[in-house]
């Protein structure tokens, strides 16, 4: 038995501590491995290797005062002589008993007896830091024994490792140097005892490890996803012919490799992101080795199968725009996108692929009005755009975010194109509807329809009469972002109400100085902001509804935020807390804002990013208000449209100049009333402007503008009075159904064709 640095010092501290004097020690050994002194506790001490009983004796002759030393001699006892033995420690030639070692190293009186047929065992126990002396039973059992081993000689922090456990620890930096610095008979040992912890697997792990491949456990088990989860193609096979040598000569049963592939995605799921992809490239090469590249759209994991998916997914929903037998296909394409990892580590990129997905099955589905019929007349048509077109826009202005994908930009590109041609032409019609009704008795032309200086009268006057209201106007909000607040809104606990109008419609021009202002006097004009506290707080509707000297009180952006603490002004809060006060209003310019930009910013629409929505929520459920959602207009997006001569304002002008068939001309006494004209252009495309390019605009008439939505919220686990919770507003395309087809056609006119990643012009 070689005697260790480690084992001498072990032995000599323990003689100091039980004899702090201790000044020679002797003993036995064959070999020595180590240098000319140890330190035992806080004593140093020489160490001398003597093969003859005189170099003994000169080493004791040659002591200095207050010097200690360790003589390690392979002689016995009786050639040494009384006269050195007196002199050790104990009086004798102490020989190492290395399990004995081991117990003391341990404090422990006993060794699972298992452990001493192992022949390097108790070498490896006393290499590895002692553990505390607190071991139960007083017996170092076997697992223990391991997990000490294998922790300090690999890393491992368990001793009964499983398949997870050893390929996390192969892509810890130095795993294959420190197998390969094992002993023989410990690499062995050790490659045994992973087969038994880790079953069959463990032994081809094992055998990976012993060819020197346990960096690589990882990448072979992601290339196991490939070879053995699916069919059994020749190509796949001879790949898995090739993979042998990199286990030591073993082959894989089918078996074996769909559960090191199973463990290797679990693995590689629980590593931090950032880490991923050095994995995922190391695989890349090990399955351009394998010669199985062309088969990663198999793997959930790897980002070529993820762009591989994306490819499959691109060319079926392509197809799928215009033929709907070809839907299904490109449904379970994009299940298959849907299933890979990259789609939970990219949500927002995940949300967008869904969002086309959902437009792709609305291309596909007649959608009818809550009566049951096609949207026909004008009421009809915005009931159409509320439960449908409002989720169609929420959807395509996510694909305006842009996409590195070369084949899924082009979808959204041609999916964007279909989308809006089909709303050219309701937009067209719905222009044509419009035109009639403001041309005539409006009243009698289409009486289901709510014009929008009747929305505080018909929706807000009566619930404020039986409990306070909060009503919320966004500025410029169309019925889409409508949606996509609403459904951060019953995320939080208030729910929507069924049982009011669902919308109105905008004044035309559809423009802040003229909806909006008709919206807070309840009947047609045009004027100021700075005017419009003045007719919310003498609405007639509204006062008939407060109680005396406590009218209805609107805040501006201006009036919202205190700048000291950047939170609600007191003044807003003091109003929302009163319940007296039965009705107050709040305008919220973020959509109008975001208009204005001269950039295109991919916006969420939460109730947690409008500043200051959280705030009000909160004071008006603390209060108990009911919270009126609303807007005077709508918007639509800048898609690289086209700049039509002719005026200053975004998306009306005069009428000096005849209408193209982009635009159609209005008449009647609520444009007279709206503008002090006699007749108005405005723009029934969405792809036309006026002014310079921001982000979006307004004015024209559009679905998108035109139709103002309308909903009624109650504050967490409340009721309202007369109403009750609406059932789920989502089309059913939404979440994967679709009904009778609707052809796409294209629309009766010259709109310009889009180029959502390029540029447009308007078609000679």
């Amino acid at each position: 038995m070689s005697v260790t640095p480690e084992h001498l010092t072990l032995q000599v501290k323990q003689l100091c501590e039980r004899r702090p004097d201790t000044r020679i020690v002797g003993i036995h050994a064959p070999h020595w491995r180590g240098g000319d002194s140890i330190a035992a506790g806080e004593a140093t001490f020489r160490v001398s290797w003597c093969e003859s009983a005189l170099a003994v004796g000169e080493q004791l002759a040659a002591l200095g005062d207050g010097e200690r030393l360790v003589v390690l001699t392979p002689l016995d006892e009786t050639a040494l002589g009384a006269d050195v033995l007196a002199r050790l420690a104990r009086r004798r030639l102490i020989h190492l008993d290395q399990w004995q070692m081991v117990r003391d190293a341990y404090g422990v009186v006993g060794v699972d007896p298992r452990l001493p047929a192992e022949p390097w065992m108790a070498e490896a126990l006393l290499a590895a830091p002692p553990l505390p002396r607190t071991l139960p039973a007083n017996v170092l059992d076997a697992g223990t024994a391991w997990r000490q081993v294998l922790g300090h000689v690999l890393g491992l922090p368990d001793g009964t490792p499983d398949a997870d456990a050893v390929v996390q620890w192969s892509m810890e930096s130095g795993a294959t140097d420190r197998f390969a610095a094992l002993p023989g008979p410990l690499a062995e040992a050790i490659g045994q005892r992973l087969e038994q912890t880790a079953g069959a697997l463990g032994a081809l792990l094992a055998g990976a490890i012993a060819a020197g491949n346990a960096r690589d456990l990882l990448p072979i088990g992601l290339a196991c996803d490939l070879l053995f989860t699916g069919g059994d193609e020749p190509e796949l096979a001879r790949a898995s012919v090739r993979l042998e040598p990199l286990l030591g000569g073993a082959d894989v049963e089918r078996s074996r490799g769909q559960e090191w592939a199973a463990c290797a995605r679990r693995v590689l799921r629980a590593a931090p992101l950032g880490q991923r992809d050095e994995w995922m490239e190391r695989t890349e090469r090990l399955l351009a080795q394998l010669k199985v590249e062309d088969w990663a759209e198999r793997s959930a994991v790897l980002r070529s199968g993820f762009w591989r998916r994306l490819d499959r997914f691109a060319a079926a929903a392509k197809a799928a725009i215009s033929a709907a037998a070809a839907l299904p296909t490109a449904e379970r394409a994009f299940d298959r996108v849907r299933e890979h990892d990259a789609c939970a580590d990219q949500p927002e990129r995940r949300e967008c692929l869904e969002m086309a997905m959902r437009l792709l099955r609305s291309l596909h589905g007649r959608v009818l009005t809550e009566a049951g019929r096609p949207a026909a007349g004008l009421a009809a048509m915005m009931e159409h755009h509320a439960v449908n077109g409002a989720f169609e826009d929420w959807a395509r202005r996510r694909l305006l975010g842009g996409e590195q994908h070369a084949g899924i930009a082009a979808l959204y590109r041609a999916l964007y194109v279909a989308v809006r041609t089909r709303r050219e032409r309701r937009n067209r019609t719905f222009a044509a509807r419009v035109h009639t009704w403001t041309a005539g008795d409006a009243g009698a032309t289409d009486a289901a329809v709510l014009p929008i200086e009747h929305c505080l009268a018909r929706v807000v006057a009566p619930l404020a009469r039986s409990r306070p209201v909060l009503v919320l106007v966004v500025d410029a909000m169309d019925a889409g972002v409508f949606e996509e607040l609403g459904e951060s809104l019953r995320e939080i606990g208030w729910r929507r109400q069924s049982g009011v109008p669902r919308t109105a419609l905008a004044v035309l021009p559809a423009v802040t100085e003229t909806s909006r202002r008709t919206l807070f006097a309840g009947a047609v004009q045009r004027g100021s902001g700075a005017q419009e506290k003045a007719l919310f707080a003498g609405h007639a509707d509204l006062l008939g509804s407060s109680q005396r000297g406590r009218p209805p009180l609107l805040f501006h952006k201006a009036d919202l935020i205190d700048g000291a603490t950047l939170g609600l002004t007191a003044a807003v809060r003091d109003a929302l807390g009163d319940v007296r006060r039965r009705v107050v209003g709040i305008v919220l310019n973020a959509v109008d804002d975001h208009l204005a930009k001269s950039e295109q910013l991919q916006i969420v629409w939460r109730s947690d990013r409008v500043r200051p929505l959280p705030a009000l929520l909160h004071e008006a459920h603390a209060a108990g208000r009911v919270v009126v959602l609303t807007s005077d207009h709508g918007h639509v997006l800048e898609t690289d449209g086209v700049k039509l001569p002719g005026g200053v304002e975004g998306r009306w002008r005069s009428a000096g100049r005849p209408a193209t068939d982009l635009e159609i001309e209005l008449a009647g006494e609520r444009v007279r009333a709206a503008t002090g004209r006699e007749r108005i252009v405005v723009p029934w495309s969405e792809t036309v402007r006026y002014c310079q390019r921001k982000n979006g605009y307004h004015g024209g008439l559009t679905l998108q503008e035109a139709v103002v939505p309308i909903g009624v919220f109650a504050p967490p686990g409340e009721t309202v009075n007369d109403l009750h919770p609406a059932p789920s507003p989502y089309p059913p395309w939404w979440h994967g159904e679709t009904s009778e087809s609707e052809p796409i056609g294209r629309p009766a006119s010259t709109a310009p064709q889009l180029n959502l990643f390029g540029s447009v012009g308007c078609p000679r």
